[in-house]
Order: structure tokens, then C-alpha cells, then sequence
């Protein structure tokens, strides 16, 4: 069916395969509330896909109207989508509660039949670092010079130079997240 919208903005909890439809534009965003203000403010209309129950879901529904988004409807799935209330909307944005499953946004997404495709929106940026608590944290050089002792190294130089328990900044926990995932 389609609507007449050339763009769609998508947030979504996880990492979508960046979906594309040929006749017009859907924007997938990946996570929270910046990312769907962000989406709000630009878009002519904001579908929330989620349960009415779900705070989550109303979460993201209150942020996209508090930025003054003028349309903006919560919805299951598709089948409650209302196609008249984003006539004219140049610009859908789309945003899923936590447990939207990812064929609904989907299906919502191949309803829209955006004119220019899918664009997937992110503005997170997750470098914060979280340390380990202080008695983990006073630990770890000895968990470094015990793996070292296991290995064949040196103890005391492993213990000195920060080994792997104690270089935990070098890991990047988005990355670990992904090679998990498969």
C-alpha cells in the first residue's frame, strides 16, 4: 500500500541488517532516547512500535512528542497503523520499544514502502568507560603474574606492565558484544 513519505527513520535496541526499500527512504536507528529525539525533530511523524503496557515503549513515545513532533501514534503492529494520520509526512520516524520484535519493524517498515530507501540513524556514542569495582581493580595484577606463571612469562614484569585482566580500557565491550552474537 505505502504512504506518501520519502524518508523513514528507524531506532531500534540492536543492530538491524540495514533493510532497504526501493521506492522510498527508511532511516533505522539503533539505540535509546537521544537517538529517537533526534529522529523526532526532524520527522513529519514518528510511529512508537511496542506495548501500551511497556514503559519502554511509552518512554519513547513521550520523548518524540515532548521534542514537538506533530504526529506521532504508538502501535503493535502494522495492522494498527494508520496511513491517513501520515498523509503529507515527508519524513516517518520509526522506534521500537525493547521487546518489538524485529519482524514487526519490518513489516511496518515494507508498509511504509519508503520512496529512497532505508537509512539507519546512530548517535550513541559508547566510549564511557565502567571500572570494575576497587577490589577486582586491586586483584588484577595478580591475576596478570598467576597467568603469566601458568604461560612460562615473568610474574613480577606481567604484574608491572598491566597484562590482559589489567588493560580491561583496551577492551571494547560493543566489540566483545558482536563477536558473541556470532
Amino acid at each position: 500500500m505505502g504512504t506518501e513519505a520519502t524518508s523513514v527513520v528507524i531506532k531500534r535496541k540492536s543492530r538491524t541488517s540495514g533493510a532497504s526499500c526501493a521506492k522510498r527512504r527508511v532511516k533505522i536507528a539503533n539505540t535509546g532516547s537521544d537517538i529517537t529525539a533526534a529522529i523526532a525533530s526532524r520527522a513529519d511523524a514518528v510511529l512508537v512500535i511496542g506495548s501500551a503496557n511497556s514503559s519502554n515503549t511509552l518512554a519513547l513515545e513521550k520523548v518524540a512528542r515532548n521534542v514537538g513532533c506533530p504526529t506521532v501514534q504508538r502501535i503493535n503492529g502494522v495492522e494498527e497503523l494508520d496511513e491517513a494520520a501520515l498523509a503529507g509526512a515527508r519524513i516517518v520516524g520509526v522506534t521500537a520499544g525493547a521487546s518489538a520484535p524485529e519482524d514487526v519493524v519490518q513489516a511496518v517498515i515494507a508498509r511504509l514502502a519508503p520512496r529512497d530507501g532505508v537509512e539507519e540513524v546512530d548517535v550513541t556514542d559508547e566510549e564511557e568507560y565502567f571500572p570494575p569495582p576497587r577490589t577486582l581493580r586491586e586483584v588484577m595484577p595478580v591475576l596478570d603474574a598467576v597467568a603469566a606463571l601458568a604461560t612460562g612469562g615473568s610474574p613480577p614484569a606481567a604484574a608491572a606492565l598491566g597484562g590482559s585482566f589489567s588493560a580491561d580500557r583496551a577492551v571494547n565491550a560493543s566489540d566483545t558484544l558482536a563477536a558473541l552474537e556470532g
